[in-house]
């Protein structure tokens, strides 16, 4: 991309000021309201002046909108120019100056103190990550003179957010003997399966579905005896480094010649891919096509194909045919129609492609559906909740204004890709992305979705290939014109980057409280209760924290493998009444002297309410039956576990 005009920079320098004025006034009625809730308004006037004033403020970035908009702009242009030839000669103050910015930035979201509660707001953090992203990017375009000035201000803009994104794990790495979350003790039992003879002394199923994240998580326990912090820590190199991979190989395969478009586009496509986000065991065949597709050399195009398909046959039914349609996608956007003599020649590599994915899919889907205890199509029977389709409880806007808004950059990139693919090629593209959206939509409106957008995972990750190579001018056109002119290729870029910050800095990083010693009271609790049962020949049943076996942080019990949280929660929610039967009828018959579950709570949801109709699935189909015939012994505080023996 050339060096942005005059006129450019003039329109580029209003929105971007006219943005901060209504980022800052979002995020003064959101700290306003934040201080009304915690009723600091009601005890002190300083706080009541200053959320009055706030507001305000927004004035001050909107009159300098005007005023770059204004006759005055030569003049405002011509200082700027001067201030930059200054800091062109001081190049050590200007990189200091975007260090401390960058700095400053992650001291406003992570060393407010007292005022966390207050400041440590989404708008907040999107003001501060857009008014010192841009400052530091400004800066760098004065340190390095030479380089494009648009690619560099959108280096300094996206640093932080990705290196916030990047801090959520963080908190995932952690010697806490429970789960940090719901279901995060899940995996590290799945993955385990794996090795369950010499674990449990028993040969064990395969884990329901998501078996390509419990191989990933299965890697340690190839070294007997690590700690649970080593798990948590791998996981962590998972969800960190897995995007970090897959945006590299793409800005590989893209060629960008200028090193500071090369970072944008990694640093872009790295907040692109978090933004459903695309679950990190869905990554692998993305990565494995991105860094060996090859037209060129079809034999091992064919076996790339074939292995990164086996992969999605293994991870999610609904990405069963994206390795085979994101191979299609990269022939298609680097594969021109008019190298090729007749369209039979054009589209023999396709249909090769195509032949290889399908035979490979049903066979290895087969296979694992024959395998006992695999279950994945066990989520084709839940309901689709049509509501969450608009603005609802779990998702603020509803799936179809949150997936437009993070569609529009990219959407609008492909589309004006459109003459220089061609009809046929771009018809094709148009085709498959349409049909993921449609499958993204309907996998989010089942019960269990809807509360993101990782669902559509597929398509975004085709969405991001697709723009990113109109974006950067690397689709090989049928016509010399380029598919996008310059100028809207920086707006796109400068929208899309917009985007994904705004993603990134929405949810906030907190480290939920937890008392380690009070964890370690609930652990004496609960291993002082299965050592009773056990001296009794009596069974003990973990539905919930499964983890606990795994790693040895309870008595050593005979592992009961039916009815593990995850599992029985997607049963409840699909109404599997086959499994669900049987489930209730051990209960009834109280086979089980002790069942280990998260606090029972038997009280149903009204719609209105968050994930209503998942609550409800679990009352009806979990909660109630236990309560029926069982009791807590102990509700232990810290861990939220209800300890439960019949009644």
């Amino acid at each position: 991309m050339s060096q942005l005009t005059s006129r450019a920079e003039q329109a580029i320098g209003s929105v971007y000021a006219s943005l901060l004025a209504v980022f800052w006034y979002l995020a003064a009625g959101q700290v306003a309201q934040s201080a009304a809730t915690l009723g600091i308004l009601e005890t002190s006037a300083r706080w009541r002046a200053a959320a009055a004033a706030a507001p305000w403020l927004a004035l001050i970035p909107l009159a300098l909108a005007g005023l770059i908009l204004s006759p005055l702009w030569p003049r405002l242009r011509a200082l700027g120019v001067r201030l930059f030839e200054r800091l062109r000669r001081a190049r050590a103050f200007s990189l200091t100056a975007a260090l401390l910015a960058w700095a400053a930035f992650f001291a406003l979201v992570f060393a407010l103190g007292k005022y966390d509660r207050l400041l440590n707001q989404a708008w907040m953090r999107a003001f501060a990550g857009l008014l010192l992203g841009g400052t530091s990017g400004a800066l760098l375009c004065a340190f390095w003179p030479q380089k494009q000035r648009l690619a560099l201000w959108l280096v300094g803009l996206l640093l932080p957010p990705a290196l916030y994104e990047l801090l959520h794990v963080l908190p995932m790495i952690s010697t806490y003997p429970f789960s940090l979350e719901w279901s995060e003790g899940t995996w590290y039992y799945y993955a385990s399966t794996l090795f369950g003879r010499r674990l449990y002394g028993l040969d064990l199923p395969l884990p329901y579905s998501h078996l390509t994240r419990s191989l990933l998580q299965a890697i340690p326990f190839i070294i007997p005896g690590l700690p649970l912090v080593v798990h948590r820590a791998w996981q962590a190199l998972l969800w960190a480094g897995l995007p970090l991979l897959a945006a590299g190989f793409l800005v590989r395969r893209l060629r960008l010649p200028a090193p500071e478009w090369r970072a944008a586009a990694f640093l872009g496509g790295f907040l692109f891919i978090n933004l459903g986000p695309v679950l990190y065991h869905l990554l692998p065949p993305v990565i494995l096509l991105l860094a060996l597709f090859d037209p060129r050399r079809p034999l091992r195009t064919l076996l790339v194909t074939a292995l990164a398909t086996a992969w999605g046959a293994l991870s999610r039914i609904n990405w069963i045919p994206v390795p085979g349609m994101l191979a299609l996608v990269l022939y298609l956007l680097e594969t021109p129609r008019s190298a090729f003599p007749t369209l039979r020649a054009y589209l023999r590599l396709p249909l090769l492609l195509g032949g290889a994915a399908l035979i490979t899919a049903a066979g290895v889907f087969a296979v694992y559906t024959a395998q006992p205890g695999s279950n994945p199509l066990t989520s084709l029977s839940s309901p689709l909740l049509w509501y969450r389709l608009w603005p609802n409880p779990n998702l603020s806007g509803g799936l179809v204004l949150n997936i437009l808004l993070v569609s529009l950059p990219f959407a609008a990139a492909a589309g004006g890709s459109w003459r220089g693919l061609g009809g046929l090629r771009a018809g094709l593209m148009l085709l498959m992305t349409l049909v993921l959206l449609a499958g993204g939509t309907l996998v989010s409106l089942k019960i269990g979705g809807g509360n993101n957008l990782h669902n559509y995972d597929a398509y975004l990750t085709l969405l991001l290939i697709w723009g990113a190579y109109a974006l950067s001018a690397a689709l090989r056109a049928e016509t010399q014109r380029p598919a996008l002119r310059a100028d809207l290729r920086g707006w796109l870029c400068a929208a899309a980057a917009l985007i994904v910050l705004l993603s990134a800095l929405q949810p906030g990083i907190s480290v939920k409280p937890r008392s380690t010693a009070q964890a370690n009271l609930d652990l004496l609790t609960l291993n002082g209760q299965i050592e009773r049962v056990l001296q009794n020949g009596g069974r003990v049943l973990f539905i919930s924290q499964r983890h606990l076996l795994t790693f040895g942080l309870t008595p050593r019990t005979p592992l009961e493998s039916k009815y593990e949280l995850n599992e029985l929660m997607e049963m409840a929610m699909a109404g599997n009444r086959a499994y669900l039967d049987e489930f209730h009828a051990e209960i009834a018959s109280l086979t089980y002297d002790l069942i280990i579950v998260d606090r029972l709570k038997i009280y149903r949801l009204p719609l209105t309410s968050r994930f209503a109709e998942e609550n409800n699935a679990w009352v009806k189909e979990v909660a109630a039956p236990l309560n029926r015939y069982y009791r807590p012994a102990f509700s232990l505080p810290e861990s939220g576990l209800d300890l439960l023996i019949p009644k």
